[in-house]
């Protein structure tokens, strides 16, 4: 078994004992995935994680960058596009919640 096995592992066992830290787990362990050359179980992790939160411009970026990998170029505009879309929707967010406090 080697490090990234063991890692994934791990990331098992931690989301099944937190489900708090669910999102971050999932995303990471796609990472994990995707080195590992398990795209499709990639993209099923990082899916996961924007199960809980569906604006995760991070998640939504590693699995453009896995499609990438897996499927080339060509097929990942969509998914870059849904990434930034996601990444200028929590600056908006932030940029709001900063004006009413102040």
């Amino acid at each position: 078994m080697n490090n990234l096995d063991k890692a994934l592992e791990d990331f098992d066992r931690a989301i099944a004992l937190d489900e708090i830290l669910i999102i971050s787990l999932c995303n990471d362990r796609g990472l994990v995935l995707n080195e590992l050359g398990w795209y499709a179980e990639a993209i099923t992790s990082f899916e996961r994680g924007l199960h809980e939160n569906l604006n995760r411009y991070r998640l939504l970026y590693n699995i453009a960058v896995t499609v990438a990998c897996w499927k080339g170029l060509l097929n990942v505009q969509t998914y870059i596009e849904t990434a930034r879309y996601a990444l200028l929707a929590s600056w908006v967010l932030t940029y709001v919640a900063l004006q009413f406090m102040g």
